[in-house]
Order: C-alpha cells, then sequence, then structure tokens
C-alpha cells in the first residue's frame, strides 16, 4: 500500500471532516499533527474519512478528524515558539495566565474550540486517538494515563502500552481530555515520515473503529493486514512498559543522543546514552529506552522504562488500592 505524502502546504484545514450519526454510538476525536514535523496522522485521518465518505458504510456513531498545529506542519517543524502538546495546562480551561505563547497561543484556542464544540454537541461515551510518531526507529505503542482502565486499552491494538509517561509530561492534550472525564489515547506510529509509519496510522484507527462496534470488520479494507502488521511488530516487546525515568532538555543544553537507538532497545546501567555542555550522560539502571531525542527541538531527551505483563500491572494495582 502506498499513501504518499502532500504538500505541507496542503494541511491548511483545523476540521478534516466528520463521519456517521449522532447519538447512534460512541463519538471518536481523532487528532493528528500536535507536532509539526508529524504529518502521519493528518494523512491518516483523511485517508479514513475519505473512504467513509465516498462508500458510505454502515456506521454507528460519528468520527471526527482535527488537525493540532497547523503552522507548524506547513513549516515542518515540531513547534514555532512553544510545544502544543505541552501548554493543556488546567483540566477546566485554556491558560488564563498572560504568558506568551507566541503563534501556539493561535493554534490552542482554535483546536479547543473545535474540540468544545464537538463535546458540547455530541451526547454518550467518547474517546480521543492522539497520533504522533517519533525521531527514532521502532515499533509502534500506546500510551494512556495511568487512571484509566489499561485491559480496555490492551484490547483496542496488539501493542505495547506505554505506563507513567503521560503522568510525567505536563500540559498534553491527553491528560487535558481524561482531566474532562472522557476517555483518550495517544497512538505513536513509528518514525517521522515513513510510509509503514503511515499505514500503521490508518490501521490504528480503522482497528479502533472496528474495536468500538462503529463498523463491522468485513467493511474495512485490508482490515486483517492492518492487525497483522501491528501484531508482527510487537513480537518480542512487553504487555507493558511502565516509564520511571525522562532525561530532560533545555534548549541551551547542546543535549546529543548517542546515535543508534531504537524504541524499547535494552539499556545497562553505566551505559552511555547521550552528552551535554555538563559531560556524558549515562543510564541510572538497567531498563528499556523509549523515545530518543534525534531531531533539533523537544524538551525530551530520552525515556526509561520496566517491562511488566498484564498480570503484573495487575497485581501492582491491587496493592496499591489496598495500601
Amino acid at each position: 500500500m502506498i499513501h504518499p505524502f502532500p504538500d505541507r502546504s496542503a494541511m491548511a484545514s483545523r476540521a478534516l471532516g466528520r463521519f456517521g450519526t449522532a447519538g447512534s454510538g460512541p463519538t471518536i476525536i481523532t487528532v493528528g499533527g500536535m507536532h509539526g514535523n508529524e504529518p502521519a496522522g493528518v494523512i491518516a485521518i483523511r485517508s479514513v474519512l475519505h473512504y467513509l465518505a465516498q462508500n458510505q458504510p454502515e456506521f454507528r456513531g460519528q468520527i471526527f478528524g482535527l488537525t493540532g498545529n497547523m503552522k507548524a506542519l506547513k513549516a515542518g517543524s515540531r513547534f514555532l515558539s512553544h510545544d502544543l502538546n505541552r501548554i493543556w495546562t488546567s483540566p477546566d480551561e485554556l491558560p488564563s495566565d498572560c504568558r506568551d505563547l507566541g503563534e501556539e497561543r493561535e493554534e490552542l484556542e482554535g483546536l479547543h474550540q473545535e474540540i468544545t464544540a464537538i463535546l458540547n454537541e455530541v451526547r454518550g461515551p467518547v474517546i480521543l486517538l492522539d497520533l504522533h510518531t517519533t525521531s527514532a526507529e521502532g515499533s509502534p505503542f500506546m500510551m494512556v494515563d495511568d487512571s484509566q482502565n489499561i485491559d480496555e486499552y490492551k484490547n483496542y491494538f496488539p501493542i505495547p502500552i506505554i505506563t507513567g509517561l503521560i503522568d510525567r509530561l505536563r500540559g498534553t492534550l491527553v491528560h487535558f481530555m481524561v482531566h474532562h472525564g472522557h476517555r483518550a489515547v495517544v497512538f505513536e506510529g513509528g518514525q517521522h515520515e515513513k510510509i509503514s509509519t503511515l499505514e500503521n496510522m490508518i490501521g490504528a484507527i480503522w482497528i479502533l473503529l472496528v474495536k468500538l462496534g462503529c463498523i463491522p470488520a468485513h467493511l474495512v479494507p485490508e482490515f486483517d493486514y492492518f492487525k497483522q502488521r501491528l501484531t508482527a511488530d510487537a513480537l518480542g516487546l512487553p504487555e507493558i512498559l511502565d516509564v520511571f525515568y525522562r532525561h530532560p532538555v533545555q534548549a541551551d543544553d547542546q543535549f546529543e543522543m548517542e546515535p543508534g537507538y531504537f524504541n524499547f532497545d535494552f539499556v545497562r546501567m553505566g551505559e552511555i546514552l547521550g552528552h551535554d555542555k555538563h559531560g556524558l550522560i549515562r543510564a541510572p539502571q538497567d531498563a528499556r529506552i523509549l523515545m530518543p531525542l534525534y531531531q533539533g527541538q523537544g524538551n525530551d531527551g530520552f525515556f526509561l522504562g520496566t517491562e511488566m505483563t498484564l498480570s503484573d500491572w495487575a497485581i501492582a494495582e491491587t496493592d496499591l488500592a489496598n495500601a
């Protein structure tokens, strides 16, 4: 399958489209391009909505498609002034302080307005699917807020679940939605601008729609292909990776990641992972590495996590509840 990446100047619409009937089932809000160097999510959403509009299949519920940072997408940069996925700081309203968000102020307000309009219109359960890609090579994975039902999300996608990470990041769209009482999941499809990543994104949308009962699997183009490729990519990877460490990066740190790391690679305690103006940066303990930074912008150098099974997670949750 080939889904070419279009010219970035074509990504000029906040609302990418919608399909379905209000009140007939769940509402899915898909968002792509929260970071401007991650165009695959926008293209994937357009692909699915185009197919639905052209073929008009049996469908329960509604799906909406939204673009995140339109200006950064056009520029091909992660962001222009501030990371759009780090400034959703209030669970009840947009940031009300006077800090200058630069170009991202308009992007934040525009996306917030669209999401609010959808939430005011629909009834019934709502789930946000936030589509992202990474600068490093590696298999797809999903991230959920720790307060959500892990088993439910594992039933959606046959890929690793990352826990602990969203709770370490301030101001994400997913956290914002969860605080409003909605379900939300991040799907990381692979490395930026790879065709395989784009296909993973398209597959993720279709799989979620099938799992939520919006559309029968036999009406989805190449459904088995999408599910099988995600399953194959996840072979040998942990069911859950619980993040315990984030390496923060500032613009003037002169941070450089050591080359060659893929998502989920093993690292050993003391292993050199990168360096900055202060010296070498070593792994504090044995772990798996996630999202090593191989792009110019970003405040997250890398994450480290401990692998777990779903059984391990259930026992840990039970112990926490009984403590």
